[in-house]
């Protein structure tokens, strides 16, 4: 992630977005279900330092050296063997890919109905007018 004043994270309750259960997963996956929960309700958003600290991001790096810092990393991984390298991030993941893929329809349905709702886009309005003033 870039140094500076970014933030990262997920807001999607205080603008009024319902959190989808396999978004839930993935947030978890990363900084602890306990934490992706409590952070999750708040719609905390993180500086750079706090993402790095709660594990959210693995690396902070200068604002314009992000494409350099992911193409070194790319590099490194490069050089392992890419059976073994792929077949263990798949072993690493599995159950984390099954949680993700199991949804429906009728989520995908739920999500989207609650988003068109007359309240969920006043708040959202509000939200955009905000980040318009600054």
């Amino acid at each position: 992630m870039a140094g500076g004043e970014y933030k990262i994270g997920l807001n999607e309750v205080p603008v009024g977005i319902v959190v989808p259960e396999h978004i839930f997963e993935l947030y978890a996956f990363w900084i602890g279900r306990h934490r992706a929960y409590q952070f999750l309700l708040e719609g905390r958003l993180m500086k750079p330092q706090q993402a790095s600290d709660v594990g959210m991001v693995d690396v902070i790096v200068p604002e314009g050296q992000v494409l350099e810092a992911a193409e070194r990393k790319m590099k490194q991984y490069l050089k392992f063997d890419q059976e073994t390298w792929s077949k263990s991030k798949m072993n690493l993941k599995k159950g984390l890919i099954e949680s993700v893929s199991d949804y429906d329809d009728e989520l995908i349905d739920r999500v989207v109905e609650h988003w068109y709702q007359d309240k969920t886009q006043e708040i959202l309005n509000g939200f955009v007018a905000l980040l318009k003033k600054k």
